[in-house]
């Protein structure tokens, strides 16, 4: 074979790969659902077409027909919002219409046109991580008529690019990524309803009287409503009668103050499944980011376009201000003098090292050690931890994670010479989790957040040292946290313990909590506290 035939066939199989891995869409009618059902029945191997079809279907699907579930989920949601940020407000779930209108969003959902479009697209992207390098390409009129239909109802403000600043606009792995994970999870938390039906059921304890009381047992309700006539010698008898409740009179938990129904979870474990998709998605998406098919792309995707379209508001919100909210003045700041920037990275973060973060965070100099383990690997990034994660959750898995701080404590007062050495506080955290049982019911009463019901004449005799100048705090609290299950003082630190047998154990210390130098700034602010108190 000639060396100019070896050439030739070269271009040709590049130029036929080439086609093979892209499509362009010229617009979004019925003309151009033919053209790809055509090039799919000849062109069987080009996964472009299951991107068009894709793309095609989810412009054209009946969004208008099914605005209710869209405006269902806006009013829950400004209906939490309005409730948290209020006064007076207790729980996000002490609203009936907060709860009749996440009962009505449940059930439009199951029933709703979303779900079989979303199973179609999770269909037909399956085999999207073999195929990366596929394209669809939108024409300049379909590009027009896509940004039509995403800025529907939008900010009038909102910075609409033109083609000629694009350049070219492209459906790709990015972005195909990001709506395949939301098909998939989409699809699978409507396909196991479980945890959705629970915290449905979890609700309805709310509805017919919306009164935290519901929530109480009726013999704790009973012994709370004493407490409010007896003196604070005659609490511990009342005390005991709360342990009581559950059979266990030596600890008060929470199963002598809760009703059982709101102490029992679901099984959990397959939303790790979900998760695991999500994430692992994530990580590809990531490995995209970092690829050569992204880095020098010449094409806007969809992410790029909202990227830019927050910098270029931004940009002239900050350089131009007298020309923003004027959309005549607005678009011709742009066209004069913002670039369109390409291959804007969403998860670069995750591969920024954690001494990177202190460094960026401008903590580095207060921070002296920082670091996470998972089953005894250490992790120096975010994306490091993900991935650890994803190899250990199946299993029994393990994790560390230590902070340590260095707090300068010289006055500024100090002799020349003198070396203040500085407070040296942390924060270290060891956690198992059994994961495989959480395919089983979790009981949240079986946690030892508990108390012995002694722990109030300790606390007013401990208080009572106070009063009288006694003002050894890491003594006192030790004292109190004898007669807790879940807290402790060890060597300065200050420990919590909580665990859920066979479910997780979890270890919380704060170092050097307990330690003199903090226990002096706690008792002086302390002293000085109730010497006020005293002059008022």
């Amino acid at each position: 074979m000639s060396k100019r035939l070896t050439v030739l066939l070269f271009i040709i199989f590049t130029f036929i790969l080439s086609f093979g891995s892209s499509y362009t869409m010229n617009s979004f009618d019925s003309s151009e659902l033919n053209r790809i059902n055509s090039a799919m029945s000849t062109d069987k191997g080009n996964f472009s077409l299951n991107v068009a079809k894709v793309i095609y279907d989810f412009y054209n699907f009946d969004w208008a027909g099914n605005e209710y579930l869209l405006r269902d989920l806006e009013d829950i949601m400004n209906l939490y919002s309005e409730d948290i940020y209020s006064e007076d407000f207790d729980s996000e779930f002490d609203d009936e219409d907060y709860l009749e209108k996440l009962e009505e969003f449940f059930k439009s959902l199951k029933s709703s046109d979303v779900y079989n479009l979303m199973v179609s697209i999770k269909d037909e992207l399956r085999d999207l991580d073999e195929n990366k390098d596929s394209l669809v390409f939108l024409s300049k009129e379909a590009y027009d008529d896509f940004v039509k239909f995403i800025n529907v109802d939008s900010d009038p403000y909102f910075v609409e690019f033109d083609y000629e600043t694009v350049g070219s606009f492209a459906f790709d792995y990015r972005t195909l990524k990001i709506l395949d994970i939301l098909a998939n999870t989409f699809v699978y938390m409507n396909d196991n309803p479980s945890m959705l039906e629970y915290y449905h059921n979890f609700f309805s304890y709310f509805e017919s009287d919306p009164d935290e009381e519901d929530l109480i047992r009726p013999e704790a309700n009973s012994v709370f409503s004493q407490m409010e006539y007896v003196e604070p010698e005659d609490f511990e008898p009342l005390l005991k009668k709360l342990a009581a409740i559950d059979g266990d009179s030596e600890w008060i938990s929470l199963r002598d103050i809760f009703i059982p129904e709101i102490l029992i979870l679901p099984p959990s474990y397959e939303y790790f499944t979900i998760s695991d998709y999500a994430m692992r998605g994530m990580l590809l998406i990531d490995d995209f980011e970092t690829s050569d098919l992204f880095v020098n792309k010449r094409y806007a995707d969809l992410v790029d376009y909202f990227m830019n379209t927050s910098e270029a508001d931004d940009f002239v919100y900050y350089y131009y201000p007298d020309s923003y909210g004027i959309k005549e003045e607005f678009d011709k700041v742009l066209k004069e003098n913002y670039n369109f920037r390409y291959a804007n990275p969403i998860l670069g973060f995750l591969n920024v090292s954690f001494d990177e973060f202190l460094m960026e965070e401008d903590l580095e100099d207060i921070v002296s050690e920082f670091w996470m383990s998972i089953n005894g690997v250490k992790v120096y990034n975010f994306r490091d931890f993900v991935e650890e994660f994803l190899n250990s959750y199946k299993d029994v898995m393990n994790f560390k994670f230590r902070m340590m701080f260095n707090i300068d404590m010289s006055t500024g007062y100090e002799e020349p010479g003198e070396v203040v050495e500085p407070l040296v506080l942390g924060l270290d955290m060891n956690m198992t989790f059994n994961y495989p049982a959480y395919k089983d019911p979790f009981d949240v009463g079986a946690m030892n957040l508990r108390f012995k019901p002694e722990i109030f004449n300790v606390v007013m005799s401990e208080f009572a040292k106070l009063e009288q100048g006694y003002f050894n705090i890491s003594e006192i609290v030790s004292n109190i946290s004898e007669y807790t299950d879940f807290l402790k003082v060890e060597n300065n630190d200050l420990v919590f313990y909580l665990n859920v047998d066979n479910y997780f154990d979890s270890e919380i210390n704060f170092v050097n909590f307990m330690s003199d130098d903090i226990v002096n700034l706690l008792s002086m602010f302390l002293m000085t506290a109730m010497s006020s108190d005293y002059n008022y």
